[in-house]
């Protein structure tokens, strides 16, 4: 905490005496052979002279660039640091190892200023076979309940190491109520109201016994509202996924398109007024029926038992009456980039139901629809008493990010027919959906429809009796990656308000306004493949922002030959910003998509088609939101939140930062993360549903890719 605020700071080492990972020296060195003199191998590997970067952790885990304002922005080869008191004036200095030049020394003149932070060191002394204390936690209890909390580590990194002293920063707090320490060795020190602004010396044989003490010094089991209880109420599903070679197919695609359930849809399947659940499946695999028990509990059934039902990839589930006979019928999806557009397997099925949970497929209730699709929602739209479908299209198949083809089926006693050219000309335009939904935001009297999708607007639909018209304020042009969306009445004003999932702000892709994402739809070589290659900003070498493909070359190499026609070295192709493709016609401007926003967000309907847009908290950010769950538990309004994406290009890895959590509604956008709640949703988690049990208890399923199916409880 180099400015003693209370938040620790990112100081980070940087520069290579020879970059040996430059892919053109590896090129050259293929290429010259064991017959190259050594030096003179070594003499080709490039010099990167960088400076250092330093952050300033400006409080809820944000940072902004430092490096120039704290005197650090020098060239170097850096490869340690060490942070110290050196001058004995309380701050901390600085000291940086660099490779074949001269060490850094940094002063630090914190407390030199006239507003002067307070803060505490502690120097713990142990006992003679650990005399710097390693393992010792301690602990810095405030008045207001809040805490600073460090482990005694002293190894940093490959062969650095730090100051055995423990720096607490403290900003304008003037008073600490206690330092606390648990010895390794498991003896207990205890402080009450030290003096500031020095350093305390603490000894091993000064302190006491004690039975038992958790750091830090919270009941943390106590906060957990929500605690998991599958295998209690005889739930033991494991999702399997067929492994599809995605990126085979498309090199260039930003994540995986064939894995995006398991999909959950509750309901009362089989007529014993109990409320059941089925699971969607990946191809080769069956969705399972899940009845509950008179004992409150669940047994679990194949919905099919042939392979030919087994072929599909089931993307979305609706459990509504189709046929209008008093029972619940399935409505299935499919979809999951297994197949060219029009192949059978993205045929979707409506599933009748004989009112005990048995199903059969119904041949001619539904078009032939072979979409590769995302989503379908029941609504009666028409108003005339039966529920009619909309079925939301995503990429086509092995063409991403072309858009596939959405439907708006209308039931006609238990027979549906495609009506969108006549009541709904838009469905052509939707883009590539990933959810939709339906709600009044109008307060007309008739529930419209909201479609999101990646790189789509949030779109409104207003639901007319002369049929839809899109909503043309700003929120139309909020491009974004978005996953998921939830209605409801957020602040309780009597209209519905928006909560729209997005990618989340923890990515290396700087996505706002002024800097979108791009991505081209064309067919570059014109081969009968696109080539999704994509832009991002980024800075230059001269640290001015431009845009650059987010893809290696070598990957666009693999895509389509134009690119190692188009450049002969790495270097030359990491210089080619996005000017340079769109001069050299590689690139057409009117095939390009775009996203600028990646944070999730809700959305304030202010009445009169006027929309507010505003972020959800941080820690809602770290990773993309697959799925809301809005419910009322204990009288307490809760929006639960599921997400992660372990889809990622193979450089990237996964995006796992996202481990769930709970927004109170009532408490001005309270959010309880993983930790805290219970609620640890730790997977690539996709779906979430409420399901209530016959003796007035509620669980919450949550589904995860290639995982367990989680079931939490309210303890």
């Amino acid at each position: 905490d180099v400015d003693y605020d209370g938040d620790k700071d990112l100081l980070i080492t940087n520069g290579f005496p020879r970059d040996i990972t430059d892919m053109d020296f590896a090129n050259y060195k293929l290429d010259a052979g064991p017959f190259t003199p050594i030096p003179t191998l070594l003499e080709a590997i490039p010099i990167v002279k960088i400076p250092n970067y330093a952050f300033n952790n400006t409080g809820a885990l944000k940072f902004e660039e430092k490096t120039e304002d704290w005197g650090l922005k020098i060239p170097s080869f850096s490869n340690g640091a060490v942070l110290s008191d050196l001058d004995g004036d309380g701050d901390l200095d600085y000291v940086v190892n660099n490779i074949n030049d001269k060490a850094f020394v940094f002063e630090n003149t914190l407390l030199s200023n006239d507003q002067k932070p307070n803060y505490l060191q502690v120097e713990l002394l142990g006992p003679k076979q650990n005399p710097n204390a390693l393992g010792a936690k301690v602990v810095l209890r405030m008045d207001n309940g809040e805490l600073q909390y460090q482990e005694q580590q002293l190894s940093r990194g490959y062969m650095s190491s730090v100051d055995p002293v423990l720096y607490f920063g403290l900003g304008n707090t003037k008073k600490v109520n206690a330092v606390e320490v648990l010895w390794s060795e498991g003896l207990y020190t205890k402080i009450e109201n030290p003096e500031l602004n020095k350093k305390h010396i603490l000894k091993y044989q000064e302190a006491l016994p004690t039975e038992k003490v958790t750091f830090p010094l919270i009941n943390e089991e106590s906060e957990k509202q929500y605690h998991e209880v599958a295998s209690e109420y005889g739930i033991n599903y494991q999702h399997q996924e067929k492994n599809v070679q995605d990126f085979f197919n498309q090199r260039l695609l930003p994540h995986k398109l064939s894995q995006n359930g398991p999909c959950i849809a509750v309901g009362d399947l089989n007529g014993d007024e109990r409320t059941d659940f089925i699971i969607g499946s990946s191809s080769d695999f069956s969705p399972m029926l899940y009845f509950q028990t008179e004992q409150a509990t669940f047994r679990g059934h194949t919905l099919f038992s042939t392979t030919k039902d087994m072929g599909y990839e089931i993307e979305s589930i609706a459990l509504f009456d189709a046929d209008q006979d008093g029972d619940l019928d399935v409505y299935l999806v499919s979809g999951g980039n297994l197949e060219s557009s029009g192949k059978a397997l993205n045929e979707d099925r409506l599933l009748i139901n004989d009112g005990t949970g048995n199903f059969t497929v119904a041949e001619d209730s539904i078009p032939l629809l072979y979409s590769n699709g995302s989503v379908v929602r029941p609504f009666d739209y028409d108003y005339d008493g039966d529920l009619d479908l909309f079925v939301g299209g995503r990429n086509k198949p092995n063409a991403f990010p072309l858009a596939d083809q959405s439907f708006l089926l209308e039931n006609n006693q238990g027979k549906f027919k495609a009506v969108g050219a006549t009541v709904f000309p838009q469905l052509e335009q939707l883009g590539m959906v990933n959810d939709a939904q339906w709600g009044d935001l109008n307060q007309d009297g008739r529930a419209d429809l909201v479609i999101v999708g990646e790189y789509t607007g949030i779109q409104v639909f207003y639901n007319l009796v002369t049929g839809f018209v899109k909503d043309t304020s700003p929120l139309a042009d909020t491009t974004g990656l978005w996953r998921t969306l939830s209605i409801l009445d957020m602040d309780a004003d009597g209209d519905l308000d928006l909560f729209v999932g997005n990618l989340g702000k923890n990515n290396m892709l700087s996505i706002s306004e002024a800097t979108p994402l791009l991505i081209s739809t064309q067919d570059i070589d014109r081969n009968g493949s696109v080539d999704p290659i994509m832009f991002c900003s980024q800075k230059d070498n001269q640290g001015n922002w431009d845009m650059f493909p987010t893809q290696f070359w070598d990957n666009l190499t693999q895509q389509s030959p134009v690119f190692r026609q188009e450049f002969n070295s790495y270097e030359a192709f990491s210089n080619a910003n996005f000017n340079y493709y769109k001069e050299r016609n590689i690139i057409d401007v009117d095939y390009l998509l775009n996203a600028r926003f990646d944070a999730s967000i809700w959305i304030e309907n202010q009445g009169n088609g006027m929309f507010k847009l505003q972020e959800l908290p941080e820690e809602m950010q770290w990773g993309p939101i697959n799925d809301f769950l809005n419910a009322e538990i204990d009288g307490e309004r809760l929006l639960f939140s599921v997400g992660n994406d372990f889809g990622g290009p193979p450089f990237e890895g996964n995006a796992d930062a996202f481990q769930g959590g709970v927004l109170n509604l009532d408490q001005p956008m309270q959010f309880k993360n993983a930790q805290t709640s219970g609620f640890y949703a730790y997977g690539d988690a996709r779906d979430i549903e409420l399901i209530a049990l016959q003796n007035g208890k509620k669980l919450i399923l949550v589904s995860q890719n290639q995982g367990r199916l989680l079931v939490f409880e309210k303890k």
